[in-house]
């Protein structure tokens, strides 16, 4: 649905009404419009911003003279397709004094599993900002990110020194244990913050996947250090089983990976 075609909706009267704090039920779709409108009576123009609950937003601001302007955010895109506050999920607007706008909110994702509730928030840019630069004073000044690349070194010289023991001694134990570390490793390496910025769904999905390639490996190193193929069998036969089950169903989970969206007294469609 285009924004004209929603606009159409509302005036048809096609949009449903909510007055309830949270819109929960019978949400069953990846994409909805929302729409409501704002009034700035506070005698002086304000600087406020739409908080997305979703994997991508487009806020279509109406001005009283008919200007659109549209601002997009969402967890989904990368940095260079949202309007500022690229670190963020909200989108910056300008009201004038006395201004009343109309907001037209397209949220979509693709995984109608998580869609439960949907919540208009609106934020405050300065708070954000500050909030910006304490989060890069703790993870700069505090050291959080040196302390995350010493823990993933560590993870790093681990897996390192048992392939060397593999390749010494062709005992899989040590293949087993070098590889679930070394997918631990990947949870802490710094060049994820890059990949997050360009193609944040697909670290998403690397992320979740790492963790539970990691675990599969575990579980096999467990067999191989008890030895569970010969003193238990059954054990041995489960835990194969089990592990590449527990492997293809978490990859379709994470492959489906999106998140939630929360919206609050307006109207909407699907």
């Amino acid at each position: 649905m285009t924004l004209n075609e929603a606009i159409a909706a509302l005036k048809q009267g096609k949009m449903k009404p909510w007055k309830s704090e949270y819109i929960k039920n019978g949400l069953d779709q990846g994409e909805y419009w929302f729409y409501y409108r704002i009034a700035n009576k506070t005698g002086k123009p304000i600087e406020t911003a739409f908080d997305a609950f979703s994997n991508k937003a487009d806020f279509h601001v109406i001005r009283p003279n008919g200007k659109n302007e549209t601002y997009t955010t969402g967890d989904n895109l990368s940095w260079n397709k949202k309007t500022e506050f690229r670190n963020s999920n909200i989108a910056p607007v300008m009201i004038s004094k006395d201004e009343t706008i109309e907001v037209y909110y397209h949220a979509s994702h693709l995984n109608t599993r998580f869609v439960k509730s949907f919540k208009v928030a609106m934020a405050n840019p300065d708070r954000y900002a500050r909030k910006y630069l304490a989060d890069n004073e703790r993870l700069l000044v505090r050291g959080e990110e040196q302390t995350r690349a010493f823990y993933g070194g560590i993870y790093l010289i681990t897996a390192l020194i048992y392939f060397v023991f593999f390749f010494l001694v062709r005992e899989k134990v040590f293949l087993y244990f070098a590889l679930f570390v070394l997918f631990l490793y990947y949870g802490n390496a710094n060049f994820q913050t890059e990949l997050i910025r360009k193609y944040p769904d697909t670290a998403a999905i690397l992320n979740m996947l790492s963790v539970l390639i990691a675990f599969v490996f575990f579980l096999h190193f467990i067999r191989q250090y008890l030895n569970t193929k010969k003193y238990l069998p059954r054990w041995d036969k489960f835990l194969i089983a089990f592990s590449f089950i527990f492997l293809i169903l978490g990859a379709v989970e994470a492959f489906s990976l999106k998140n939630s969206v929360d919206s609050d007294f307006i109207e909407y469609i699907n």
